[in-house]
This record gives structure tokens, sequence and C-alpha cells, in this order.
């Protein structure tokens, strides 16, 4: 019994210890579910959580009409500072559903995407 919890203990240390390692760190996104919206254009937040900043090339919100939007519809990481990030969506159409969330692409190409927000803009 005593060398089975030293296994199980060595193992998890192992575990751990390639974790850090290999970079398999814990990437959360979460999306503001607060945006301001225009007729063409909106502002949005995100934070990008649980992985070094050195690891992260590339973060922001993408949207799409679609109700899934991912980084190959379109995205935006424009911002500028005010209490965080701001992200400004551009382009958008009047009285049209979008659906909004933030991303952070890491160097590996993992994406990461936080909760979906439903977005109107106004007519």
């Amino acid at each position: 019994m005593k060398n089975g919890i030293l296994r199980l203990l060595s193992l998890t240390g192992l575990a751990l210890a390639m974790g850090c390692h290999t970079g398999w760190a814990q990437l959360k996104v979460k999306t503001n579910p607060f945006i301001a919206r225009g007729s063409t254009e909106a502002l949005a937040r995100c934070t990008v959580t649980g992985v070094a900043a050195t690891n992260v090339q590339e973060f922001g919100i993408c949207w799409s009409t679609n109700d899934t939007p991912t980084i190959e519809d379109n995205r935006t990481t424009k911002r500028f500072t005010q209490s965080g990030y701001i992200y400004h969506i551009e382009g958008l159409t009047p009285s049209t559903v979008y659906y909004m969330r933030g991303y952070a692409q890491l160097k590996d190409g993992t994406v990461g995407y936080g909760d979906i927000v439903k977005v109107i803009t106004i007519p």
C-alpha cells in the first residue's frame, strides 16, 4: 500500500512537471457579457488568464452572424486601454444579429474562446 501511494504521488508529480514543461496550461478566455453597440460598431472586453503573456500570439474579439464565431470569421485586435482592454469592432451592419466572443491564440496555434454573447446592432 505504501509503495502504491508513493508511486501515485510520483506519477502525479511527474504529470504536473510535464504539464508545466510542455505548456499544458489552462488557457481561459472570459468574454464580458456587456457589449456597447451602435449601428455599425461595438465595444467589447475580454480577459485572458492561465498562460504566460509570452506564450500568447494574439488576442481579441471575434464575431459572426452565425451562432459560433471563430477567428476564421471576423476578428479584431484593435483596442485601447481603459481599466483593461476595450476592443473596437467596426464594419457592422445596422439591425443585424451578431455573435461575439473573446479569443486568444497561443504561439503553438492553440485557440481558446470565451463565452458567446448575442448582440443586435441598432437600426
